[in-house]
């Protein structure tokens, strides 16, 4: 297993439309604090590149809207993410975890999540646990708080 210790700070981004991915990422902040766990919580248009390649551990929230696309504050980082997924050593010091959002009446479902998830992967960062998929046409807070607490799981056994 790639499992290093816990770094000192854990990054959280959140790429969001409609506020809900804003509102997870602000809450699972507060909750890891709260717990001994220092993160700062940032919007993905805020990712600087020279900064994320030393990132040890990110967790990602990214929202999937209209065709399945990135939302527009997420864009550049995708942009980045496909101009340089050929260098699969540019991540390898991240782990990550991601939690999508999306609605499944799209045909697209969750598309934006999918493709960010296999980006970082061809970039060399590694999950520590697989894309979990919240569902705004269903219960999405039960998704994230089951989410939030399987990922705390993980986090206290690294």
């Amino acid at each position: 297993s790639f499992d290093m210790p816990l770094p000192e700070t854990v990054y959280i981004y959140y790429g969001s439309e409609m506020g809900t991915g804003q509102g997870f990422a602000e809450d699972l902040g507060a909750f890891l604090e709260k717990n001994g766990i220092h993160n700062t919580v940032l919007d993905i248009d805020e990712f600087e590149d020279d900064d994320i390649v030393n990132q040890e551990l990110c967790i990602f929230f990214f929202s999937t809207y209209g065709k399945g696309m990135p939302t527009r504050s997420s864009r550049a980082f995708f942009a980045w993410m496909k101009s340089h997924c050929g260098d699969n050593t540019m991540l390898s010091k991240m782990q990550y975890a991601m939690f999508g959002l999306g609605d499944h009446n799209y045909p697209q479902y969750q598309a934006a999540s999918i493709l960010g998830d296999q980006l970082l992967q061809k970039m060399g960062a590694k999950p520590i646990m697989e894309l979990r998929k919240g569902d705004a046409a269903e219960n999405i807070d039960g998704d994230f708080e089951a989410w939030e607490k399987d990922l705390f799981e993980k986090l206290k056994s690294m």
